[in-house]
């Protein structure tokens, strides 16, 4: 039997609420009230009251300690399922995966976006013959509380998403950050094999999915967060799909809870290569105090 810990740092009661209706949890770290769901004010103590075994800890959003927290977690035989990378070094991250190696539990970073009712639906639509090869395609992405780390989450995630679409490998990566009143914007532009290219920008005012205009040779894709709705235009004229939910948190979840009963040895690793993830938090903090657009290496 699994008992799930939430780590909700500034995720919206919204999300948890939703997780929380569709999979049984223990406790919730933080102030965040849902129902008869026990509150407590910090991880070790919430680690002192789960019962030893299938224990998992999620963790929705960054925090100054998510780092230390991840570890003590991992160190207790915890589970560990963080919506973004948990370090800000490629070593320490290393680091973590040793930790759960020693310990015999799974650590898995990022992939909400792949279960969201918007992805399989753009994937479905856009693998459709007549919507063509993929031309370019334009997001915007929650980008959380607007600091170095959740931009860093936001375009990360967004990236792996975008280039599910188009479905080829990138040859140019090129990062812009600005920031204002202490609000950080992230850009990024991709060039890929097929000639297909990519903008994603990831701001504090976004949307759970995101925005998304996705162009192919024979049509178009859009989808807004807002109308929980995906838009074709085609040779068949416009086709309008409606959305269920906006939230991928809950169906993220359910897949890694669901994983851990029945596939212990999953393998805990980001969607992304971690080199070029690290390359790419490297370029957003350069492009910040240089104020310049960086290109990111790529592997």
């Amino acid at each position: 039997m699994n008992t799930v810990c939430l780590v909700s740092g500034k995720q919206g009661k919204k999300v948890v609420d939703a997780i929380t209706r569709i999979i049984p949890v223990d406790c919730i770290v933080g102030s965040m009230t849902i129902g008869d769901i026990v509150n407590v004010p910090n991880l070790e103590q919430a680690l002192a009251r789960l019962p030893k075994g299938n224990r998992i800890v999620c963790f929705l959003s960054s925090s100054r300690s998510i780092e230390k927290d991840v570890l003590m977690a991992l160190r207790s035989g915890a589970h560990v399922l963080s919506r973004g990378i948990p370090t800000k070094s490629l070593k320490d991250f290393e680091s973590l995966i040793t930790t759960a190696q020693q310990e015999k539990v799974v650590f898995h970073c990022g992939g909400v976006y792949a279960h969201t009712n918007a992805n399989a639906r753009m994937i479905e639509a856009s693998a459709d013959p007549n919507f063509g090869r993929p031309v370019f395609l334009r997001a915007t992405v929650d980008g959380g509380v607007a600091n170095l780390v959740e931009i860093w989450w936001a375009l990360s995630n967004a990236l792996n998403q975008a280039l599910a679409l188009i479905r080829s490998k990138p040859t140019q990566l090129h990062v812009t950050a600005n920031s204002h009143s202490r609000v950080l914007h992230g850009v990024i532009t991709i060039s890929c094999e097929n000639r297909a290219s990519a903008q994603i920008s990831a701001i504090k005012a976004g949307a759970p999915e995101g925005d998304f205009l996705f162009l192919g040779t024979g049509g178009m894709l859009t989808y807004a967060a807002g109308n929980n709705r995906t838009v074709s235009f085609g040779p068949n004229g416009e086709q309008v799909n409606h959305l269920s939910t906006s939230n991928g948190e809950p169906e993220w979840l359910r897949w890694f809870v669901e994983q851990i009963g029945s596939n212990p040895n999953l393998k805990g690793q980001p969607p992304l290569d971690i080199a070029s993830t690290f390359n790419l938090l490297r370029a957003l903090r350069k492009s910040q105090r240089a104020k310049e657009t960086i290109t990111v290496p790529l592997h």
